[in-house]
């Protein structure tokens, strides 16, 4: 996806999960081996931020959640906060 000063960024996973109701979860994720947000330096958080706005907009037509895993996330458990919310 094309980002601010003609760069682009593509996250690392794209996971499509069926619940059990047969409702459909698109969920992209961008892992980081930092301990948290702060430790990110500019450009990633930019690139980060960009995606979560396209992913918004997305998501106002089709479900799709955009998670950061950062060094200690286990992605089941980013996924079982998106069924929770």
């Amino acid at each position: 996806m094309p980002v601010s000063g003609g760069y682009s960024y593509s996250p690392d996973f794209a996971y499509v999960v069926k619940t059990d109701s047969g409702d459909y979860l698109n969920f992209i994720i961008e892992t980081k081996n930092v301990d948290g947000k702060d430790n990110l330096r500019k450009e990633e958080e930019r690139k980060i931020e960009h995606a979560k706005e396209l992913f918004n907009q997305i998501s106002k037509d089709i479900k799709v959640e955009f998670k950061t895993q950062y060094a200690g996330d286990k992605i089941i458990e980013l996924v079982k906060q998106s069924f929770a919310v």
